[in-house]
Formats: structure tokens, C-alpha cells, sequence
């Protein structure tokens, strides 16, 4: 509501020496016909009761006179309301020296010196008072008290003959709050619902959250009052006199069909009235909340509230105003204020939550402010100076995005560096603190893991338990493997591994090779089965098939032949290698290698023409032969015979062919015309 401000211009024109005065007393230091009464708002509008006005004026002590102890006073009338509150009287114009103490009540404000103003001349200064229009003033003057009971009469503002109640009335539901003139650490919420809202329904449903981040609040139950008035302008300014209020909650006590219930855990009060039939216009319906805070509330104290009324958002801030200049006022308290930065592409209902710590008075304070990525502000209100507050981000999961590491800037922040989500910042007095926190979102890439080789062990010569299998792990550009475990159950071999994406990738669950599976964490898991070989049972013997080679033909019109083809048979029990196929000009040179599978062997005595046994089990097929010499249409006309590069003659036909198998392989024989 009001506050006390207080400029001292003190000069120092020089020092006085006297006979020094044993004690202190109250002094007379108001200048008479200094004070001045002035509307603080809306100074050009008529002045109505409640509202805020400023009394100023000037003060002086005799040279030489000034004793620490001594005091003077500002006497209020009945009609209107200091502030409570302390502050210092500061010296001006770089004088670093405080020259006493002020004490504001709702009925006096008493100044005490101290030893600053001993020995001085020209000792003096300015000030004015917030206050408030307590009640109705009949006349164009009032009636301030000063020191040893002088009476100075001050005109009301612009010369108003008199100060009556303001006309308006409340049409809409409303959100306001006061701090309590006669407390630090007690304020009052107040909901306003006019009935002329409520025609068309039965029931009327507030909501009220106090919760002040950075403030504990506690619901004073005694000052928890629910009445409606009827919407008349006395009755909106005397809301509190009997022929006005009609009580539907107090002191937990409830009218008919009035429910109200508050839940600190939650920092909420609801109030219900049920009236059983549709409202009539004509009433105002109030809910007072007075709330008592974990500390005195300095200046520049700032507390949010926000209400609903049958779903209707309303809110409110109060500031508690300095009783002084703003230096010295108790203990001053600053805000931070925590601004979202996102740089990249993510829902503005995006939650970031940042928790933070600090400590009052030795005790640790906590909790969590949820920014979104729309920008929106959140605050820490009510720090003293010097107070150091911790705050750490909790990065969100979003999908498709991944994000850096979070930046803290900001006057008095101290950034936790590279890898860390935290930061610190101090408060710098009556500061508001600004914080930005900024985070990057980058696209996902989407990766796909590759599946790992498993190989069975072998049938050493004369083992009966099998070598153990192997697994050869891949290696996939933005893919991390786990070792691979290797579980083995009789002759069952099980492997299973986990592929983790890098920084800034995504596995991608649409392309997982058979065997794979999406784990809840991003990972992804393989699965793969294998038999080893029994090695306590003879191998059974198997003969390799021999493969298919073609030398290939001439195409028509073409000096060059196709190239050879090699055709690999399937044989259970075999695993034939890819063909090794060699040409030096018409010479045709074809290998494979095959190798048994567990539980068989190669049988040697059965051989084919071409095989080769090889020292480690394996068999290599090899075959030689010539590609056909090709010639164009040209070489079909008349003339002087051509030669080949090999020197046979170019004229060459085919009197007579016939296939002849050389290890499966077809050749053409010819003879010479």
C-alpha cells in the first residue's frame, strides 16, 4: 500500500564549538510552513479515501546543536495512514555519511540522529512521507503534529474542499493484494466477483495459487474471510462495516452451501458458494486471503498471485515500496529473472526445468521454474543482497532433436563451462538480475546399426569339444558397440551386443536388420543364435561338386569374346569361396577354394579331375583355358588372309565341333579348312 521516502541534503559549511549537551531530546526541526500534501497518482484527478498521497516538507537543527539520541516527529492525523518502516537519512551530493534513522508507524514517523550531526552547521534536509486516505476528511485541511505538539495546518491537494469515497464500482471480476500497514511479513490477496458475471449461473468456483518462488507463504486461517456487499459505491469502500458485509466464510465457520479450503502443500485456497439458483446482480462477492511471509519483507519485495473464477484467469503483483530513499531501507532484496533462448526448431510448450538453491539467514532454500521455449519469464523474487543462487538445467527429451550444452549469460552469472548444465549467480542489491538461458537444437541423423559375424569354432584332429565361435564386430560411422556377450548352452551359442548412437544421431527403428530390437533408451539390441560343431562324433565325409566355367563366345560383330563365367554349385556340408578368374590374353585361368562346414570333411579319395587337396582340410579347384579368337564382319571378306597376334593363320572354321568336358567345362574343338 504506502511507504516512506526520505532526501536528506545536509551541507557542511563548516564545524561549531560550544558547550556540549549531556543528554538527548526531542527537537523541533520541522520548518515551519514546509509540508505539503500532494496526491502520489494521478496527480491531476480528485483525491478519494484509500488512496495514496505524499507529505513532504524540510527539516533544520540550529548550528552547533545536533546530539546523537536526539529526535523529531511527523504526526499523522486520524485521517490519514503512514507506512510502516525504517530507513537512513543519507547524506547528498556524494556525502557518504548517514546522519540518523527514521522509524514510520501508521501514525508518526520519529526520527533519531546520531553522532553525524555534533558539531555542525547547516545541518538540515528534505522529505516526504507515503500514506493513505484512511477515512472521509470534512474539511480542506488537515492537521500534521510535529515535535513538542506544534500544529501545522496543510491544505489537501489541487485545494480540494474535502476527500468522500471514489464512485467507481466494480464491474468485473478482478485480481488485487496489499501488503498490511502494521506488519513486514504479512500481505492480503483479495478476489473481487461481481454478481452482475454470475446471471447465468448457480455456482461460484475460486481458485487461488500464492505460490511466490524464492518466498514461503503461510495462510493466516483467522484472516481468511469469504462475504459479499452489495455493489453500491459506499459499500465498496466500507466493505468492512456490519450493514454492508454479509459473511459467507469465517473464522471456519460456513454459510449454507459455502465451501473453502486451504492446501498449504500445494500453496492454494479454493472457495465454493452453491446458491442454488442463478445469481441476481446487484452484490459483490469478496474473498480476502491474508498470508504471512518467512521473513520481513524488504523493499522491493515482489509477490505474484494468480486466481481463477469459474475457469476466468485473473493475476495480480504487489511491490513493497522503501520507507526510505532506497539505500539503507532494511535489507534490500533483489529478483532474477530467468529468460529461455532455443536456438533451432522445438515446441514453444517445450518444458526446460531449472532447479535452484540458495540460502537465507543459514537456510537452504530450493525448488524448480519450469521455462518453456516460447520465451516466456520466470522469476526468483525477495533475495537479499549478496545472496547466491545455483541454478541447473534438466534438459527435456524432444524428438528428432538433441541439444548442446546449455549457456547461463547475464550481469553477476558465472557460467558452469563446457559439459556442465549449472551456473551461479549473485544478486546485487535492489538489482533485478536478468538471466538468459540458452540452448541448440540440432537434428537428429538417423542411423542403422549393421549386424555383427559370428563364426562357429572347428573340429581340431583328434578334439572332441569344439574351438570356441567368434564374433567380428562392425564398425558404422555414428555408432557406438558394446562388447559382445557371448552366451553358450550345449551347442547353442547365443551373442548379443547393444549399438548406441553418437552425439547428435538416431537409430533408426524403421531400418533395423533382422535380429535387432529397439530398446526405450534409443538403443538397440542384437540378438543372433548359432550351433557349434559336435566334435565328439565322426565328420561326415562329402565330395565336392565341380564348377561350371564358360570361356564364353563371340558376340556378333565383336573382336573381343565375353567374359568367362563361373557357376558355383550348392553342396550340403560345403562352403564354396568366391572364384578366382585370371585372363592374359586368351588365356583363361579359373581357382576356388572350398572349405567343410562343422560336422564334415572333405573326401579325398573322391576327388574330381582338377581338385587339389589342401595340408588345412580345404580343396582348391583349378582349371586353364582359351577364350575364342573373335573376327568381325570385315574379317569375312575377300581378300589377303589376316593373321592373328598369335601368328596362326585368320582363316579359321569350324568344320566339325564338338563339346568336351574338362572338369564340368565346355570347350569348342574345331579344325582347320
Amino acid at each position: 500500500m504506502f511507504a516512506l521516502f526520505l532526501s536528506i541534503l545536509i551541507g557542511l559549511a563548516g564545524t561549531v564549538t560550544g558547550t556540549t549537551v549531556a543528554h538527548a531530546e526531542e527537537v523541533d526541526a520541522i520548518v515551519p510552513g514546509s509540508l505539503k500534501l500532494e496526491k502520489l497518482y494521478e496527480q491531476d484527478q480528485p483525491l478519494y479515501v484509500w488512496q495514496a498521497v505524499k507529505l513532504s516538507g524540510q527539516w533544520r537543527i540550529a548550528d552547533g546543536t545536533g546530539r546523537k539520541g536526539d529526535t523529531f516527529r511527523i504526526g499523522l492525523p486520524p485521517e490519514l495512514e503512514g507506512f510502516s518502516g525504517t530507513f537512513d537519512l543519507m547524506g547528498v551530493s556524494g556525502d557518504p555519511l548517514i546522519y540518523g534513522n527514521c522509524t514510520v508507524g501508521v501514525a508518526e514517523a520519529v526520527c533519531t540522529l546520531n553522532e553525524n550531526v555534533e558539531h555542525r552547521i547547516n545541518v538540515g534536509g528534505e522529505f516526504w512521507i507515503r500514506g493513505s486516505v484512511a477515512k472521509t476528511i470534512d474539511t480542506s485541511t488537515v492537521d500534521i503534529t510535529v515535535s513538542h505538539g506544534r500544529i501545522e495546518q496543510v491544505p489537501l491537494p489541487n485545494g480540494q474542499p474535502g476527500v468522500g469515497f471514489n464512485p467507481f464500482v466494480p464491474s468485473d471480476p478482478y485480481k488485487t493484494g496489499w501488503f498490511v500497514n502494521s506488519s513486514l511479513d504479512e500481505l492480503y490477496w483479495q478476489v473481487v466477483v461481481p454478481s452482475s458475471q454470475l446471471t447465468d449461473v448457480s455456482k461460484i468456483t475460486i481458485q487461488d495459487n500464492f505460490k511466490v518462488p524464492g518466498s514461503e507463504l503461510t495462510v493466516l486461517p483467522e484472516h481468511l474471510e469469504f462475504f459479499k456487499i452489495p455493489a453500491t459505491s459506499e459499500c465498496w469502500n466500507a466493505n468492512h462495516t456490519p450493514k454492508c458485509r454479509t459473511t459467507l466464510y469465517s473464522a471456519g465457520q460456513a454459510a449454507p452451501g459455502v465451501q473453502v479450503n486451504v492446501d498449504e502443500a500445494a500453496d492454494t485456497i479454493s472457495a465454493t458458494f452453491d446458491n442454488g439458483t442463478n445469481f441476481a446482480a446487484g452484490d459483490i462477492f469478496i474473498l480476502n486471503i491474508r498470508v504471512k511471509t518467512d521473513r520481513p519483507t524488504a523493499p522491493g519485495s515482489t509477490f505474484d498471485n494468480t486466481a481463477t473464477v469459474n475457469g476466468r484467469g485473473l493475476t495480480s503483483t504487489v511491490t513493497r515500496d522503501a520507507s526510505g530513499n532506497g539505500t539503507g531501507a532494511g535489507i534490500p532484496v533483489g529478483q532474477l529473472e530467468l529468460n529461455k533462448v532455443v536456438n533451432g526448431t522445438v515446441p514453444g510448450d517445450t518444458v526446460f526445468p531449472v532447479e535452484y538453491s540458495y540460502t537465507v539467514d543459514g537456510q537452504p532454500k530450493s525448488g524448480t521454474l519450469d521455462l518453456k521455449a516460447d520465451g516466456s519469464v520466470e522469476a526468483l523474487r525477495n533475495l537479499p543482497q549478496g545472496t547466491v543462487v545455483t541454478l541447473t538445467e534438466r534438459l527435456p527429451s524432444v524428438p528428432g532433436q538433441v541439444f548442446g550444452d546449455p549457456v547461463f549469460s547475464g550481469a553477476g552469472v558465472t557460467d558452469g563451462g563446457a559439459d556442465s548444465p549449472s551456473a551461479t549467480v549473485s544478486i546485487q542489491g535492489l538489482n533485478k538480475v536478468s538471466v538468459t538461458l540458452t540452448n541448440t537444437a540440432t537434428p537428429i541423423g538417423k542411423v542403422v546399426p549393421v549386424s555383427p559375424t559370428i563364426t562357429a569354432g572347428s573340429c581340431p584332429a583328434g578334439a572332441t569339444t569344439p574351438t570356441d565361435p567368434t564374433v567380428q564386430v562392425p564398425t558404422t560411422p555414428g555408432i557406438a558397440y558394446s562388447s559382445p556377450r557371448i552366451a553358450v548352452d550345449g551347442n547353442k551359442v547365443t551373442v548379443t551386443l547393444t549399438a548406441t548412437a553418437e552425439q547428435g544421431k538416431q537409430i533408426d527403428p524403421a531400418g533395423l536388420p533382422t535380429g535387432w530390437t529397439m530398446n526405450a533408451d534409443g538403443t538397440a539390441t542384437f540378438t543372433g543364435q548359432i550351433t557349434q560343431p559336435d566334435c565328439t562324433r565322426s565328420p561326415v565325409p562329402v565330395t565336392p561338386v565341380t564348377p561350371k566355367v564358360d570361356v564364353n563366345t563371340c558376340p556378333a560383330g565383336s573382336a573381343s569374346p565375353m567374359p568367362p563365367k563361373v557357376e558355383l554349385p550348392k553342396v550340403t556340408g560345403l562352403a564354396y569361396g568366391d572364384p578366382k578368374i585370371e585372363v592374359n590374353k586368351r588365356k583363361v585361368t579359373v581357382t576356388v577354394t572350398v572349405a567343410p562346414e562343422p560336422g564334415y570333411v572333405i573326401d579325398k579319395d573322391r576327388l574330381g579331375e582338377g581338385w587339389t587337396m589342401n595340408a588345412d582340410g580345404t580343396a582348391t579347384f583349378s582349371f586353364k583355358g582359351t577364350a575364342p579368337k573373335c573376327s568381325t564382319d570385315d574379317d569375312k571378306k575377300p581378300g589377303l588372309p589376316k593373321t592373328g597376334g598369335d601368328g596362326d593363320v585368320a582363316a579359321f572354321t569350324l568344320a566339325a565341333s564338338a563339346l568336351l568336358t574338362v572338369g564340368g567345362a565346355a570347350l569348342a574343338i574345331g579344325r582347320r579348312k
